[in-house]
């Protein structure tokens, strides 16, 4: 088994020895979305931001947006002070 730090902070397994991710079961995921899946767990994904702009307040300005292009991400990331690059900056 991977250690638990490469799962979002909400994985664990059920009583029927099933993977489950912000409350999702991960076989009901791959069953409805197939598979590879990206699973993102948005209270995790808010507690690495405020990790990180709390580690270099100030001074960073990430580039999640050029890598990963998700919509859905900006929420997130803006409500923990994640500042939005814009394209050509």
């Amino acid at each position: 088994m991977f250690p638990k730090s490469v799962f979002p902070d909400s994985t664990e397994v059920n009583s029927q020895d099933e993977l489950v991710i912000g409350g999702c079961k991960v076989s009901d995921l791959a069953s409805e979305y197939g598979t590879p899946v990206y699973v993102l767990d948005e209270d995790t994904l808010r507690a690495r931001c405020r990790s990180f702009m709390g580690k270099f307040p100030g001074k960073a300005l990430p580039s999640y947006q050029r890598k990963l292009c998700m919509q859905s991400l900006h929420k997130p990331c803006s409500s923990q002070n994640v500042p939005r690059r814009r394209h050509g900056i």
